[in-house]
């Protein structure tokens, strides 16, 4: 037998005792020490009933407090007599049963373990290290592992592998080993700047993991990452994801919500990304379409602009371990989740409809998720609630033209009208704003609609009186001014 196992046996056994002998102590009795203790304390009980007494003689204390305390002290004389009193009961010797008890526990119980682990055990074999356990992550981080460093050494013989270099950015990645993530994405992006739509989406991708490796923020490295992946391919998912998560960053949630909607428009059905897009729009609350068209604004980065844009309606933003726990389900999971938060909205505002924001925010929702009549009636629940606030009747407005995109469209072409409640709710934000350019826009398009030429070339002159000169459908707007001989 080796040295070292002989020790392990050693030390084994000595624990076991030590163990057994704890176990099996009370039922061999051992009741002295306890009753020491307890004729300890109920001396000290009695010298200071004595000590009162003496308090009293010295006339320290009063004939009453001295009754009082002694009362009190009496009492715990009693409890502790009582107390000695089942301590010398328990103290008694045991029965023969109980004796052949603690010898059955002394010595079968050490000969069932160390049978027990002779079966089944494998003394001889060394301690697993993390690595190599069974557990499912465990076996992915070994994986991983050991992928990254056979690419480590790939990329050190074939430096201008391309392809090697972006699996290992990956992998790094993958494994939260960002600072080792970002260089190989650096060296990959050297290497595909002859080709923009590659280099656009490696530059995505070290984006992420400057975000990743940092707080969570999109930090100005991030940021010009971004801008440049932008500029080579302007449709780069990731890179637009991470441009609207910045301009929410910056306050800007209406160009937030305008680069998202965007995105989401262009997103294949099946995309990985599209329910999480959905979630944060959803959480963000009912915003136009388009970008902010009032004077001074900007159109949208990623899509057309309309002239509904402005804040949004104030749904928190969801925290980063929110989000990392929704991108942890399953695409079937997420959707489910968000239809549970949707559907738990719509039933609070059952019980609560005089909430105008919820019924916005819960038509946004729909909007993001396609249900456009549901949309509609919730955004009639909301205008119906209004009142005559300007702000309100304004982001009513935009969420009609968030759901209802083709009707904003003043080409007669566009096949689709303006809800009558969107146009009353234009005639009453018009009446308290005559400047506001989306209730301009739903008037031109409704009297347009009606055959009301004069009054759709009247909305029209003034609503480019007040759109700014660089306004991105300025152009459209004028064609139409004059197809209607203005």
């Amino acid at each position: 037998m080796a040295a070292g196992t002989l020790v392990f046996w050693i030390i084994a056994a000595a624990v076991t005792a030590l163990a057994v002998l704890v176990m099996i102590r009370p039922l061999l009795g051992g009741g002295d020490q306890a009753g020491a203790e307890g004729g300890e304390d109920l001396a000290f009980v009695r010298a200071q009933l004595d000590e009162l007494a003496r308090d009293r003689e010295r006339g320290l204390i009063n004939d009453e407090q001295f009754s009082q305390a002694e009362a009190e002290i009496g009492r715990r004389v009693l409890a502790l007599e009582k107390q000695d009193a089942r301590q010398d009961r328990s103290a008694e010797p045991k029965g023969g049963s109980a004796r052949w008890l603690a010898v059955t526990l002394g010595v079968g119980l050490p000969v069932a373990a160390v049978g027990l682990y002779l079966a089944v055990g494998a003394p001889g074999q060394p301690s697993q290290p993390f690595e190599t356990r069974a557990d499912p992550a465990a076996r992915e981080y070994r994986a991983l592992s050991s992928l990254a460093r056979d690419l480590d050494e790939q990329i050190a013989q074939l430096p201008g592998d391309l392809d090697g270099l972006i699996a290992l950015a990956e992998t790094r990645a993958r494994l939260e080993q960002y600072p080792q993530a970002m260089e190989a994405y650096r060296r990959a992006i050297a290497l595909a700047r002859d080709e923009p739509t590659l280099a656009s989406s490696l530059l995505g991708a070290f984006a992420e993991a400057v975000i990743y490796s940092g707080d969570g923020t999109v930090s100005e490295p991030a940021k010009d990452a971004i801008e440049e992946s932008l500029r080579l391919n302007p449709a780069e998912p990731r890179s637009r994801f991470y441009q609207g998560q910045a301009l929410l960053e910056a306050g800007d949630s209406a160009g937030a919500l305008s680069v998202w909607h965007a995105l989401a428009a262009d997103s294949p059905a099946d995309a990985p990304w599209l329910p999480m897009l959905r979630m944060r729009m959803a959480q963000l609350g009912g915003a136009p379409l388009g970008g902010d068209a009032s004077p001074g604004g900007d159109a949208s980065p990623g899509g057309d602009a309309s002239p509904g844009g402005g804040a949004s309606s104030g749904m928190p933003v969801p925290s980063e371990e929110a989000i990392a726990d929704m991108m942890s389900l399953s695409e079937e999971e997420r959707a489910a989740r968000i239809d549970a938060m949707v559907e738990g909205l719509r039933a609070r505002l059952e019980a609560e409809p005089d909430d105008v924001d919820g019924w916005l925010r819960l038509a946004n929702a729909y909007t993001v998720q396609g249900r456009g009549d549901d949309a509609l009636e919730a955004l009639g629940n909301a205008a119906n609630r209004a009142g005559m606030d300007a702000q309100t009747l304004d982001a009513v407005l935009r969420g009609y033209f968030a759901a209802l995109p083709e009707a904003i469209n003043l080409s007669t072409e566009s096949g689709v009208e303006i809800p009558p409640q969107a146009a009353r709710v234009a005639s009453q934000l018009y009446a308290l704003d005559p400047g506001n350019p989306g209730a301009l826009w739903v008037l031109a398009k409704s009297a347009r609609d009606a055959g009301e030429t004069e009054a759709a070339r009247g909305f029209l002159s003034l609503l480019l009186n007040v759109l700014p000169e660089d306004f991105g459908q300025r152009g459209d707007i004028e064609r139409q001014l004059r197809e209607l001989g203005g």
